[in-house]
């Protein structure tokens, strides 16, 4: 039997929501769907779909201890923007930094902490006009002096470096990318 349509999509946006071990359930089998002594972990919330409701939200329920509702879900598909900010540094720089952060200034503040991404960029040793890359999971958000920051931990993104034995003569290049308004 093969399966597919909308049923299907929305079941996976729905696995999406409640990564990485929660529960939603499509808000059209309404709250009878879930058993009665089960009722009280969970909770009704509207939410905008990508290719089923954009425009217009649609109920979901979702199980309030293991599901985390990001607050861009709550927005129309079309209002939600990405903005990028990018820093480069010569590796040797970055060590001679020599401070335990580095706070990336965002113009915009973010949306959601969830829906964000830094990955940095080098050249690839031997290919012209190519890119090597790898993604810094280890960032957190902050208000510094009036404006928002990602702070990047540096001896992580350092130990990364040393691994790839990335030389310090060597450009990288800080690509942040984040939900906005």
């Amino acid at each position: 039997m093969d399966y597919w349509g909308n049923t299907l999509n929305l079941a996976s946006r729905l696995n999406e929501f409640a990564r990485p071990k929660g529960v939603t359930i499509a808000g059209t089998y309404k709250v009878s769907a879930i058993p009665e002594d089960l009722r009280d972990f969970f909770d009704e919330v509207p939410v905008y779909i990508r290719s089923i409701c954009e425009e217009k939200p649609f109920d979901i329920f979702y199980q309030k201890q293991a599901v985390e509702i990001d607050p861009s879900w709550q927005i129309p598909i079309r209002e939600v923007k990405m903005a990028i900010v990018e820093k480069k540094f010569l590796v040797k720089d970055l060590k001679e930094l020599n401070v335990e952060h580095y706070n990336m200034v965002l113009a915009e503040p973010p949306l959601a902490t969830g829906d964000s991404c830094l990955s940095i960029f080098r050249k690839h040793p031997t290919m012209e006009n190519q890119k090597l890359s790898f993604q810094l999971k280890e960032y957190s958000f902050t208000r510094n002096a009036g404006k928002n920051n990602v702070r990047i931990p540096i001896a992580p993104l350092l130990k990364i470096i040393e691994g790839k034995k990335i030389r310090e003569e060597v450009e990288i290049e800080f690509v942040f990318e984040y939900t906005v308004r």
